[in-house]
């Protein structure tokens, strides 16, 4: 209600207080699953499997790249939105800034095009249960992941949508079958101070 209140200007400020964010942290926490009874180790030494978001923009485009690159790394899942042509800029972004656009045909790499507001990101299940089965860090980048400056309530309005795909990734994780939850990270942005 709080949240409603701001977005169409109705909200008296003075109703907005820390029991008001406590209702969104049970409204998002309210349907995580259960993890699995069947929980399969990781084998010694095998290499990691990264799901990253947002790699068609600067900072994603290039952390892609080192995953690429990357020696200890079996396969990247680059999830970016459904719709938006998400190779085409893929491809474009490696080729503006100067980086290695063979990379993107290697066997490691899987573009996904996803909802992230959607059960299962919308992707094919076989995909969905692929990916469940394989992952071990998860790296938020981008538009998915922004919800992390000072104007907490704000940012509710803006980035609703935004939250449920970040809870998207939280029953991936929990539904994983490695007794080793997958690492769930952020990058940190440094916000100007005026």
């Amino acid at each position: 209600e709080a949240v409603s209140g701001v977005a169409s200007g109705t909200d008296d400020a003075s109703s907005r207080t820390p029991q008001d964010l406590w209702k969104y942290v049970e409204r998002f926490s309210a349907d995580l699953p259960t993890r699995p009874a069947q929980l399969s180790a990781r084998p010694a030494g095998q290499k990691d499997v990264v799901l990253i978001t947002g790699t068609t923009g600067g900072f994603g485009c290039d952390a892609l790249e080192h995953l690429l690159r990357d020696e200890t790394v079996a396969r990247v899942y680059a999830f970016n939105r459904k719709g938006t042509e998400a190779m085409e800029r893929q491809r474009r972004q490696f080729g503006s800034r100067g980086l290695d656009e063979a990379l993107l045909d290697s066997e490691k790499f899987v573009m996904v095009e996803a909802a992230l507001h959607e059960p299962g990101f919308g992707i094919a299940p076989e995909l969905l249960e692929e990916i469940r089965g394989s992952v071990t860090h998860i790296l938020l980048n981008g538009e998915c992941c922004s919800c992390g400056a000072v104007f907490f309530v704000l940012l509710l309005i803006v980035l609703w949508r935004s939250l449920d795909g970040e809870l998207q990734y939280v029953h991936h994780v929990v539904r994983g079958r490695s007794p080793e939850h997958a690492q769930l990270r952020r990058p940190r942005a440094k916000l100007p101070v005026h």
